[in-house]
């Protein structure tokens, strides 16, 4: 699966495991097509070994064949039916997990654009239309044809003049799927990007709403949900719109072709050419032949509008991945050294990094400083392979990163954000992400972590659930919720890009207590917002416009760096 996958790769791969469930779903399907046509031809039978015969012996033990076809149809029908939805559950199950992976293991350049909103739509609404396409658009579509083909032969086998009457129905519904399967998929591949968009918005405004509320912004949100639903409203009514007019336009033909046929069938019976059983019969499988016709129909217009989903869940599929790249699978940092060399790296044609060159000891601490936007949280975001440099190299232990496999890179470098993800379960799930640790371990990285006192406080301990439904933390706790896994985990290396400046002066003490005591011998860089953390560095760089103007200790750097000395005093001192 290195190479981009094409629609029909994608359902040859996911189909594999359950082939043998969809040949059974078909052959249920295939025969439960042929009983519906057996139906009448019985029924046909029947009546006229009644009227022209009056065989009451042929005439019970046609009427027992077909009480026993109908059983049959029930079975099948019920085969059919818990068939299909176990296997889409599990068929749907296997391409949302394939999806997830692919999201998981993309690159930072894909994730910084990704709209959550549009993943969820693709993830929980596209995927079923993979399923519904082998059902609906393969193997119903191969029944109906077949069940098409049956009636013709048996309808000319009666009578040539009605196969010609009949034959006359087709081009007129081919035409109709052509024309409004069209239509169909344009007006659907614009409601799918324009459903996906809405979800990400709303997702934005929810997670903002507190924003809102300070900024009375409630009102304008208001008008422009209306104003984006009614977009998808519109859409919406014109893909109804057209199915309905589908539907009338294919119903039009099954009305006009059955009045036709009782006149052109009154004419067969007088004219002795078929029995009032075979007149009976060839009306019964119009109707059948109808209902396949505008199934073949609906299921071309249905496969164009489901084809914008088979893309999107295709596109996400085919995303290059971090783990398909070569790299050195025995990688162990045995120092901890960080060297940047010549590195510049730029976002959306604008250059952040430019021609960075930092190397960072084993075991010593560093502070990235700089004003806002001046590409701090770049540094780390590169070292940790979110993205790659546009030029340079970035080495480990004298080892290039993109040698180094990106779990085994990841593994072996600690970063604490300063939005903290928490989830909603308990402080234990919180600290250890579902792995196996011990009580004594756990609270012994919380003490470690200073956050073992405000867990103690609580009347369920680590089983306390925080997050949205639960207990809710503050940024301080939070962060020391980070730390706490952190330290679980021993990296080599460790980046702290501090909340501290929206901390108060007690929850920032206790955030660098328990940095200081993660860090302890370990290499450390601090996206520094705080004095009291550029002070208990061993170096500082000097982060401007995406240059290093500058490093050294604090205090040399303090007398030597004007532009340093202008930031520590009005930026850091204020903070603290």
């Amino acid at each position: 699966m290195k190479n981009k996958m094409t629609l029909i790769d994608i359902f040859k791969y996911y189909s594999r495991p359950y082939m043998g469930r969809f040949f059974t779903l078909g052959i249920a399907m295939v025969l439960q097509s042929l009983v519906k046509v057996a139906l009448p031809i019985i029924n046909g039978l029947v009546i006229d070994e009644i009227i022209y015969h009056q065989n009451l012996k042929v005439f019970f033990s046609l009427a027992k064949i077909l009480g026993l076809v109908i059983v049959v149809s029930i079975l099948l029908e019920f085969i059919i039916t818990s068939g299909f939805w176990f296997t889409q559950l599990r068929f749907a199950l296997d391409i949302r997990l394939a999806i997830m992976k692919k999201i998981y293991s993309a690159y930072g350049s894909f994730l910084s654009k990704m709209k959550s909103g549009d993943a969820v739509h693709t993830v929980n609404a596209d995927t079923p239309q993979y399923m519904n396409v082998i059902t609906d658009n393969i193997i119903e579509s191969f029944c109906s044809i077949a069940s098409c083909i049956f009636v013709f032969g048996y309808v000319g086998y009666i009578s040539k003049t009605a196969l010609f009457f009949i034959l006359v129905l087709v081009p007129l519904t081919v035409f109709l799927s052509y024309i409004f399967g069209k239509i169909s998929r344009k007006l659907s591949s614009e409601l799918r990007n324009q459903e996906g968009n809405f979800t990400s918005w709303v997702f934005e405004i929810i997670k903002g709403i507190r924003d809102i509320q300070l900024l009375s912004g409630e009102t304008g949100v208001i008008k422009i949900f209306q104003q984006r639903y009614k977009t998808i409203i519109k859409l919406n009514k014109k893909i109804n719109m057209m199915n309905l007019f589908l539907e009338r336009s294919s119903a039009a033909v099954v009305i006009a072709s059955e009045f036709a046929f009782y006149i052109l069938g009154a004419y067969l019976v007088y004219r002795d050419e078929i029995t009032i059983g075979s007149y009976i019969t060839i009306r019964s499988l119009l109707a059948v032949l109808n209902g396949n016709l505008s199934r073949l129909c609906n299921f071309f217009v249905l496969l164009q509008s489901r084809r914008a989903s088979l893309e999107r869940v295709q596109n996400y599929l085919n995303l290059p991945s971090e783990s398909s790249e070569p790299a050195d699978k025995d990688f162990i940092i045995s120092k901890g050294e960080i060297n940047f060399q010549n590195v510049s790296f730029s976002y959306n044609k604008n250059q952040l990094l430019k021609n960075i060159n930092l190397q960072i000891p084993p075991g010593k601490k560093v502070a990235i400083v700089g004003k806002n936007g001046a590409g701090k949280s770049t540094l780390a975001y590169l070292l940790l392979r979110f993205y790659e440099p546009l030029e340079g190299e970035i080495t480990l232990d004298h080892i290039p990163i993109k040698n180094i496999p990106y779990k085994e890179l990841r593994r072996s470098i600690g970063f604490v954000q300063q939005d903290v993800l928490i989830y909603n379960d308990s402080l234990r799930y919180n600290i250890t992400l579902g792995e196996n640790y011990t009580d004594s371990m756990i609270w012994e990285v919380c003490r470690k972590a200073a956050i073992d006192k405000v867990i103690d406080s609580l009347p369920m301990g680590l089983e306390t659930v925080i997050g949205k439904d639960g207990f809710n933390l503050s940024g301080g706790q939070r962060q020391r919720i980070a730390i706490a896994r952190i330290i679980l985990r021993n990296p080599p290396i460790l980046i702290l890009d501090e909340a501290t400046a929206s901390l108060d002066s007690e929850s920032s003490n206790l955030v660098q207590q328990a940095w200081l005591s993660l860090s302890d011998k370990k290499t450390s860089i601090i996206i520094a917002h705080n004095l009291s953390s550029i002070i208990n560095t061993d170096y500082v760089a000097v982060l401007e416009n995406g240059k290093i103007i500058a490093f050294d200790q604090h205090a040399v750097l303090l007398e030597n760096c004007p532009y340093y000395y202008d930031l520590f005093h009005n930026q850091y001192c204020k903070n603290s």
